[in-house]
């Protein structure tokens, strides 16, 4: 006969892994939907990038500056150095970037005037 203190050990323990298997699906349901966001984002990305390039020409000159506007966050100017770093929500080649630490994302690329 099996003795009610080992029926309630084993019952902790398998609460404790159901819990521990609850928390890992919440995890995993929140990296599909910051994925299925982040997809969102690049796709709607290269739609405008593909229809910015088509038309570039056929821009005036205040529209062209309006998208810049739109596309930079902030320009920082450095004269002590020569250095211009322009933070922007343009993704480019992360080797010419600089990055924050523990992320994927560029802080800014820099300029550096010749």
């Amino acid at each position: 006969m099996v003795e009610k203190e080992e029926v309630e050990a084993k019952l902790k323990g398998v609460r404790a892994k159901m819990e521990q298997l609850n928390n890992e699906i919440n995890y995993l349901n929140n990296q599909e939907e910051e994925s299925k966001k982040l997809l969102t984002v690049i796709r709607n990305l290269d739609d405008f990038s593909s229809k910015i390039s088509k038309n570039l020409d056929s821009h005036t000159f205040e529209e062209k500056r309006s998208i810049v506007k739109f596309l930079i966050e902030e320009v920082e100017v450095d004269t002590m150095h020569d250095v211009i770093n322009v933070k922007h929500i343009i993704p480019l080649d992360l080797k010419m970037c600089q990055l924050r630490s523990g992320s994927h994302k560029p802080l800014a690329c820099e300029y550096i005037p010749t």
